[in-house]
């Protein structure tokens, strides 16, 4: 009788442990389980209006430049800017040396002691022909006016009249070489007189106007060419933010396009200017893979040779099935989302994922337009949180009112 009531107690006991240990070990496993599941969040379609925002890098520059040029074959001793440099009026840009100089002015002066020779010796043939030229028209003058009162053939009295005229109208071939002389001697003087102004500051070249440097042509030891040494961009012109991009920019910055551009001003504060406009736009010849265009910023006040961001947004017409981007997926066979479906078992109620095949019409990063879709009418379409969701998967729905 001890024996049975002993046994009794202790099946008590064990049954009492059992129980307990069974309703931690379910509690523990809905809590494992609770905390495994993907947490999502649910989204309905809507009417909405598209906004696609690009954002790209460029260089802040002026629209004109201004060539500094100095003559060819001079020898550069010093430069004493850089690119991007800011200069002012009568900032000195580079040296020539002295020597490659002297002999420039040595060189000119020669040549135009020898066309000083020419247009003399012009100017005395150019009095001989027109003696010569004198003597000719008073000829055929006299011929012509012999013979247009005779008998003679109208054909020969109009052969004596042009005569007459060709002579007038002839230009002594002296005196065109000498006006040719005469206008290459002007041009060597005015090239003396600047080496000869240059020679009386040491060589130095200075800037004629405030702005930045834009270019530099020139090397120190080599001989100059006739091209621009340097170029020049005024403060007074236009700024301008020079894009380079991929080639698919090319659908947002078309000639006319609106642009907000953000940058540091010459104050080094942030700003913004949303009055930009693409003012060129092509493909880069030399790689066509490369998108090239210039925005024109006016007279906004942007660092010059700063970066700055142009902002390009584009609206599109209102659409009435739109969801956030992030709840359409994409897969081999084309876009889908993922709607929340109740599922029955042994422990209840469960939400899994249920995958509905859609159309893509439009779309940007934030918002997506689908083609209509009876199935998803009063759906609760699920967007994933903190891990990937896959047709069939469990879910746990902590929030309904993202968008």
């Amino acid at each position: 009788m001890r024996i049975s009531k002993y046994l009794q107690k202790k099946s008590i006991r064990f049954l009492t442990i059992f129980i307990i240990l069974i309703f931690i070990l379910t509690f523990v496993s809905q809590v494992t389980s609770h905390m495994t599941v993907p947490k999502v969040s649910i989204v309905r379609l809507k009417r909405e209006t598209l906004v696609d925002e690009m954002m790209f890098e460029g260089q802040v520059a002026k629209a004109d430049s201004i060539p500094i040029f100095t003559l060819d074959g001079q020898k550069i001793e010093k430069i004493f800017v850089h690119a991007n440099q800011e200069v002012r009026a009568e900032t000195p840009l580079f040296k020539l040396e002295m020597s490659s100089i002297d002999k420039a002015i040595t060189r000119l002066e020669s040549e135009i002691q020898k066309l000083d020779l020419m247009i003399q010796t012009s100017e005395n043939q150019e009095i001989s022909q027109k003696n010569t030229q004198a003597l000719r028209i008073k000829q055929a003058l006299d011929n012509y006016q012999g013979i247009k009162d005779t008998d003679v053939d109208q054909v020969t009295k109009q052969e004596a009249y042009n005569a007459w005229q060709l002579a007038k109208s002839e230009t002594p071939i002296a005196a065109v070489d000498g006006k040719t002389a005469q206008i290459d001697r002007a041009t060597l003087v005015a090239d003396k007189d600047k080496l000869v102004q240059v020679k009386s500051v040491d060589g130095i070249v200075n800037a004629t106007t405030e702005g930045y440097v834009t270019g530099i042509f020139i090397t120190e030891g080599k001989i100059t060419t006739e091209e621009a040494a340097l170029m020049i961009a005024s403060k007074k012109s236009d700024n301008i933010l020079v894009l380079r991009t991929q080639k698919t920019a090319q659908e947002y910055l078309k000639i006319g396009q609106l642009v907000t551009v953000i940058g540091i001003s010459a104050q080094d504060v942030e700003n913004e200017y949303d009055k930009a406009s693409v003012i060129e736009a092509s493909i880069d010849t030399e790689n066509p893979e490369m998108f090239k265009s210039k925005l024109n910023l006016g007279q906004a006040d942007f660092n010059y040779g700063s970066s700055a961001k142009a902002i390009v947004t584009k609206k599109s017409v209102n659409y009435p099935y739109c969801l956030p981007t992030r709840a359409v997926h994409e897969s081999s066979q084309g876009y889908y989302v993922l709607v929340a479906k109740t599922k029955e078992t042994m422990l209840g109620e469960e939400i899994i994922a249920e995958k509905i095949d859609v159309s893509l019409v439009d779309k940007t990063p934030k918002f997506s337009v689908i083609k209509a879709n009876k199935l998803l009418d009063g759906r609760d379409i699920l967007l994933e949180i903190d891990q990937l969701v896959e047709e069939n998967t469990k879910v746990r729905i902590i929030n309904t009112n993202e968008t």
